[in-house]
């Protein structure tokens, strides 16, 4: 359609300076006009809109699928009304692109779509189940002999979980039910991993009893630091535990040296290697048994030591 330009304005964010010119940052020209032949104002063309020119519409064709990014000087109503002459809409876009790679969601794992399009794995499995219906297992699929070898592997549950798509929790009960049933697989069967009461094994309470960090514990024993926390307190309540750390370490005259230092708080929490609420904490218990440092009092200056 041919159209009458009456109007050229260029745009841009940026601050400008006498050797930077406009046309040089704006993103786009905008052409405002009307349609040739017709008379403007009501009845007619109306009053002079922007015209979708060759560069505006390469323009929008960047933002097809979400306006967010568009930086133009026009109302967000106008740049709807555009997308809209150019067929571009958000909603149908997205549910375009999913159904063009419909066949990858039948065949990849939601994980691993997730991994080669950018997308998460919960949209991957909320668009799969709207495209392709839910995705269920077979019935007792874990009884088939290459389920039962994995679960029968000697590898961490981390990467036994991971191998069959599902979390450490649902591992754990999936064992049960096949110690329950007496379910073997080819070579191994499906077996608790560690006896009961594995921590009392003088092997695990070496370990406990190292005085190692929590953290070098956990990874010598192939256990997280929860369960490490839990057998560490089993093994307490049963008399064989380690005895409990940091125990009144802030009475040891190292500790109460540095708080009487008369340092900022700041630097006597780094030189504890502690945070500022542990280092109030410990300021308190000391002073309530006589060993703490005395209140600081601040006092204002008067105006005339100002002077």
């Amino acid at each position: 359609m041919d159209f009458n330009s009456c109007a050229f304005v260029y745009f841009s964010r940026k601050p400008l300076r006498q050797e930077v010119s406009i046309r040089q940052t704006r993103p786009v020209d905008i052409v405002l006009g009307w349609p040739r032949g017709k008379r403007r104002g009501t009845g007619g063309a109306g009053r002079p809109g922007v015209i979708l020119t060759p560069a505006l519409v390469r323009y929008l064709e960047r933002f097809r699928t979400n306006m967010k990014g568009i930086d133009l000087p026009i109302s967000p109503k106008v740049i709807v009304r555009l997308r809209g002459l150019l067929g571009h809409h958000k909603w149908r876009e997205m549910q375009q692109w999913w159904e063009d790679r419909n066949a990858d969601l039948k065949t990849l794992t939601y994980v691993e779509f997730s991994k080669r399009y950018g997308r998460t794995p919960s949209a991957a499995s909320i668009h799969g189940s709207r495209l392709n219906g839910s995705r269920h297992r077979s019935k007792l699929w874990w009884t088939t002999p290459k389920a039962l070898s994995v679960l029968a592997s000697k590898k961490p549950d981390a990467e036994v979980a991971a191998a069959l798509n599902m979390s450490r929790n649902s591992l754990r009960r999936l064992r049960a039910s096949c110690r329950k049933q007496g379910l073997r697989g080819k070579k191994a069967f499906a077996m608790r991993i560690r006896p009961r009461e594995w921590w009392k094994a003088a092997e695990v309470q070496r370990v406990l009893a190292s005085g190692k960090k929590y953290r070098e514990m956990a990874t010598a024993l192939g256990i997280g630091l929860g369960a490490l926390s839990s057998i560490i307190r089993q093994s307490r309540q049963a008399g064989l535990g380690p005895a409990r750390r940091y125990q009144n370490w802030w009475k040891t005259p190292e500790v109460q040296a540095v708080l009487r230092s008369g340092k900022k708080y700041r630097e006597m929490a780094a030189e504890l290697g502690i945070g500022m609420s542990v280092l109030a904490w410990i300021i308190s218990v000391s002073r309530r048994a006589g060993l703490g440092p005395p209140r600081r009092i601040k006092r204002a200056k008067s105006r005339l030591h100002r002077a």
